[in-house]
């Protein structure tokens, strides 16, 4: 049975199936706060229940039961229309007294390596819009003494080390973009504990109040599947031409930069399933003008989120 504990506050949840039980006291525990349909089970000596905790509503962001029996279009309609609406609604929290308050918007900024990221990044702290760095939070977790520091080189081994014992990331950089299973690796070490310090983050701005969106930069939001912790996702791009350019100026091979790109998902297919988009193949005041009409919505999108009661 899959109770609130299993959920991550805000998932979407798809029941798929239908249970009977017959145990009372699985009843007990199922039904603790629906004295109605223990009553039922009660009087009948079994009930009809799905795989998910009916408690599971007040953690989840969206959730579907579906009947057993149903053909696989309806259920993957079903499904569809779920995850469509989880994004489309506010973020919200129960506030100690029981009232639901909506929280600030949280972005994410994204976008192929070389895209204009950076860029919006610097234009949005220009603005006084909190971004946060999740490349400085790998940063941290890499440092020596640290349980990160410490799986990675017993993965990696001491040929990642510099002499003073630190983690040369340009070193573990052309092993793991040359090796898509060791990049694998490092991701399941890493996004874990990235998308830990990134909800604390979050989760301080939104206590302190005031702001009514807030950023996280980081390249791998979509391919890690952090894509739903988001209420929003904006993607950077430019041509691939560019992007090598970028690359080149920064100190890499065009062989380095080529393999860079290809290891990340192609930017057409992030652009697709973005819900903002910032063209950064044009000049710095271009992608400014763009960026500022994306600010000025997000504000409206926050004000009437805001209002929601």
């Amino acid at each position: 049975m899959v109770t609130p504990d299993y959920i991550r506050p805000g998932a979407t949840v798809i029941d798929v199936g239908i249970n009977r039980i017959t145990d009372a006291a699985q009843a007990e525990k199922f039904f603790a706060n629906f004295p109605e349909r223990l009553a039922e089970f009660r009087a009948k000596g079994t009930a009809l229940v799905g795989d998910v905790h009916p408690d599971v509503a007040s953690v989840a962001g969206a959730l579907t039961p579906v009947p057993g029996g149903v053909g696989p279009l309806t259920i993957a309609m079903l499904m569809s229309n779920t995850v469509k609406a989880a994004r489309l609604a506010p973020r919200r929290s129960r506030s100690d007294c029981g009232n639901v308050t909506i929280m600030m918007l949280r972005l994410g900024l994204t976008g192929g390596i070389g895209s204009g990221k950076s860029t919006v990044t610097a234009m949005l702290r220009e603005r006084s819009v909190p971004v946060l760095d999740a490349d400085t939070l790998t940063h941290q977790l890499l440092e020596p003494a640290q349980e990160t520091y410490e799986e990675v080189v017993r993965e990696f081994g001491a040929q990642i080390l510099r002499p003073d014992g630190t983690i040369d990331r340009a070193k573990l950089g052309s092993i793991v973009f040359a090796d898509a299973a060791k990049r694998a690796l490092l991701n399941r070490i890493m996004h874990p504990r990235i998308r830990a310090l990134a909800e604390k983050w979050f989760s301080s701005l939104e206590h302190a109040g005031g702001f009514g969106f807030a950023f996280e930069d980081a390249a791998l939001i979509i391919e890690s599947g952090a894509r739903e912790q988001f209420d929003r996702v904006v993607v950077c791009w430019c041509r691939p031409e560019q992007q090598i350019e970028r690359l080149l100026a920064r100190g890499l091979s065009r062989q380095d930069a080529e393999r860079r790109i290809a290891a990340q998902m192609p930017i057409d297919e992030k652009r697709r399933i973005a819900d903002d988009v910032i063209d950064c193949s044009g000049s710095v005041e271009e992608t400014r003008r763009q960026l500022q009409s994306m600010i000025d919505k997000w504000t409206r999108m926050a004000a009437a989120a805001q209002n929601i009661s």
